[in-house]
C-alpha cells in the first residue's frame, strides 16, 4: 500500500480523511481498519494453510517418486563419468522425442511419420554408440532389446542388432589374473596350457580355450574382471532411465521389462547358478534321449566367476545353417530345425525350466552333426499352474477361441490400453495364418508387410502391461522366430507343438516344475 494513500473499505468510502481531526471519526477509521487487517489477515492465512498442505503432499509425493532413484544414483557415485553418459544419452533421445511430440499437432500424418521414423534411427545409433563405447551390461540389455520386434520399432532393431555380433577382447594378462584369483593360485597349478586368444567374447564374459593338467581339452568361462561394479552403475542407471521413458511412452510396460532384465543381469553373474542349470539340463537332456548336448562342468575348477567345461568344437549354428543353405542340403536344415523346436517346447511346456537367451551364439553344431546349447547364464523357472496356463492360452489361439484367449490373456496378467486383448490375439493371429494356410507349414513370408502388420496392431492398441515372467519367454520366441523365418525350413510346427501341449495342459505329465 502507498503510505500516503487513503485507507479504502469494501464499500469503496474513504476510512478516514485527513482534513478532519474529530477524535471519534478517527477512532472509528482506525477500528474499521484494523478489523479490515484482520478478516483479510484469517483469510490470507486459511489460503496459506490450504497451500502449504496442498505443497506439503506434493512434496511428500515427489520424494516418494524420487527416492528409489536418488539411492541408485548414490550407488552410482564411484562410477560418475559412466553413469552421467547413459543419463546424458537417454535425456538427449527423450528430449528428441518431446520436441517432437509438441510438433505434431502441426505436421501432417505423412510428414510426422517420416519424422518420427528418423527420430527412432537417429536415437537407435546413440544407443549402439553408447554400448560400444561403454560395453558391460549396456551390450547385453541392447542385445535383449532387438530380439524385440513386437515391441520395438524396425529402426530400433536393425541400427542394435550389429550389437550381438562378438564384443572386442579383453587383455589375456587381466583375464588370467582373475581365473588366478578366483582358483587360489598361479593359472599354472591348475592348467597346463591356457589361450590367452579368446574363442569368444561376450559382454559379461569371455571364453578361453585351455587343457587341465591331467590331459583334458576344456573351455574356461571367465567373468570379466570388475563387471559386477560396473553392472551395478549400469542397472542404477537403467532404473532412472526407465522412469524417464516411462514418462515418454506410458503405453510402453517399460518398468516390467527392465525390473526382469535387471534381475535376469543380476543372475547371470552368479556362475554357481549356472552351473547348477548345466547339470540339471545334461541330466534330463541324457534321460529323455534329446539328440542335444550340454558340455559337462568341472566343479573343481569353477567358483562364483568362472566356469571350466569340456571342450566340444563345432561350427556356430548360423555358420553350419548357412553352409547347408549354399549346398542346397534343405533335408539337414529341416532336420536341425525340427530338433531345436521339439527340444524348446519340451523344456517349455513339459519341464517348466528354458533357456532364455537362445541368440544363435548360444549353439554350436559339431562336425558330428549334432547340436550343442551352450550359456545358460539366462533360464527361466515357471510354475506348474504357470507352464500349464501358458499351454491352455496356446490352444486357445490355436484353435482360434476368443473367449479362452481372452481369459486365459486376462489372467497371466496381460492388459492392453483399451483393456481388450484383441491387440495380443491379432498379434498372434498373423503368425499363425502363416501356418494355418499350409496344414502346419511355413508359407510365403514377407518380413516388412508382417513387422507393419504388427507394428500397426500396437500403435492402435498398445499393450500396457506385460507379465514378468513374459518377459524372457517372449526373447526365447523372438530368437527362435528369427532363425524360423530366415531360414524357412520345411518344418511342421503344429505337429510338433501339438504333444506338449496335450500333456501340459492335460496335467499328464508330473516333470513340471513344482
Amino acid at each position: 500500500m502507498n503510505p500516503t494513500s487513503t485507507p479504502i473499505d469494501a464499500d469503496n468510502t474513504p476510512l478516514y480523511n485527513p482534513k478532519d481531526d474529530n477524535p471519534s471519526k478517527l477512532s472509528a477509521a482506525l477500528m474499521s481498519l484494523l478489523k479490515n487487517v484482520l478478516m483479510n489477515g484469517w483469510r490470507l492465512f486459511r489460503q496459506f494453510k490450504s497451500d502449504s498442505a496442498k505443497v506439503y503432499t506434493q512434496g511428500q509425493q515427489f520424494v516418494s517418486d524420487i527416492e528409489p532413484h536418488l539411492v541408485t544414483t548414490r550407488n552410482a557415485i564411484k562410477g560418475s563419468a559412466r553413469y552421467k553418459k547413459i543419463i546424458g544419452t537417454t535425456v538427449s533421445i527423450v528430449a528428441t522425442y518431446k520436441t517432437l511430440g509438441a510438433q505434431k499437432e502441426f505436421l501432417s500424418e505423412e510428414d510426422y511419420a517420416l519424422k518420427l521414423s528418423k527420430a527412432h534411427r537417429k536415437s537407435a545409433k546413440k544407443i549402439y554408440d553408447l554400448c560400444v563405447d561403454l560395453r558391460g551390461g549396456l551390450i547385453k540389455l541392447a542385445q535383449f532389446v532387438s530380439t524385440r520386434q513386437d515391441v520395438l520399432p524396425v529402426e530400433y532393431v536393425e541400427e542394435l542388432r550389429g550389437l550381438q555380433d562378438q564384443v572386442p577382447p579383453l587383455s589375456g594378462d587381466s583375464i588370467r589374473a582373475q581365473v588366478a584369483a578366483e582358483l587360489g593360485g598361479p593359472i599354472e597349478d591348475f592348467f597346463s596350457s591356457f589361450d590367452d586368444k579368446p574363442l569368444a567374447a561376450a559382454s559379461l564374459a569371455q571364453v578361453h580355450r585351455a587343457v587341465t593338467k591331467d590331459g583334458h581339452p576344456v573351455a574356461v568361462k571367465v567373468q570379466a574382471p570388475g563387471i559386477d561394479e560396473i553392472i551395478e552403475i549400469d542397472m542404477s542407471a537403467l532404473k532412472v532411465c526407465s522412469w524417464m521413458f516411462k514418462e515418454l511412452f506410458p503405453q510402453l510396460d517399460i518398468n516390467t521389462v527392465s525390473n526382469e532384465l535387471i534381475r535376469s543381469i543380476e543372475e547371470e553373474l552368479d556362475y554357481s547358478v549356472e552351473f547348477g542349470h548345466m547339470e540339471r539340463f545334461r541330466d534330463w537332456l541324457q534321460r529323455e534321449g534329446h539328440s542335444i548336448r550340454v558340455p559337462k562342468p568341472m566343479p573343481e575348477l569353477s567358483t562364483k566367476r568362472i566356469i571350466t567345461m569340456e571342450f566340444i568344437e563345432g561350427y556356430r549354428l548360423t555358420e553350419y545353417l548357412d553352409k547347408l543353405q549354399a549346398k542346397g542340403d534343405n533335408q539337414r536344415i529341416d532336420d536341425l530345425m525340427h530338433n531345436l523346436i521339439q527340444n524348446f517346447c519340451a523344456q517349455i511346456f513339459k519341464h517348466g525350466h528354458f533357456h532364455a537367451d537362445p541368440h544363435p551364439g548360444n549353439f554350436l553344431v559339431t562336425y558330428d552333426h549334432e547340436l550343442v546349447m551352450l550359456d545358460f547364464g539366462s533360464v527361466r523357472c515357471n510354475s506348474r499352474d504357470l507352464t500349464r496356463d501358458y499351454a491352455k492360452l496356446t490352444l486357445a489361439v490355436l484353435s482360434q477361441h476368443h473367449e479362452n484367449s481372452s481369459f486365459y490373456l486376462d489372467k497371466m496378467g496381460f492388459e492392453t490400453l483399451d483393456g481388450k486383448p484383441d491387440t495380443l490375439i491379432d498379434f498372434a493371429g498373423i503368425m499363425l495364418e502363416l501356418f494355418n494356410e499350409n496344414d502346419g507349414y511355413l508359407g510365403d513370408f514377407d518380413p516388412k508387410q508382417q513387422l507393419q502388420q504388427l507394428a500397426s496392431l500396437i500403435q492402435a492398441n498398445p499393450v500396457t502391461k506385460l507379465p514378468d515372467h513374459f518377459v524372457m519367454l517372449g526373447r526365447v520366441l523372438s530368437s527362435l522366430a528369427g532363425l524360423f523365418f530366415h531360414y524357412q525350413p520345411q518344418v511342421n510346427l503344429f505337429e510338433i507343438i501339438f504333444p506338449y501341449l496335450a500333456i501340459a495342459a492335460g496335467e499328464e505329465s508330473d516333470t513340471l516344475a513344482a
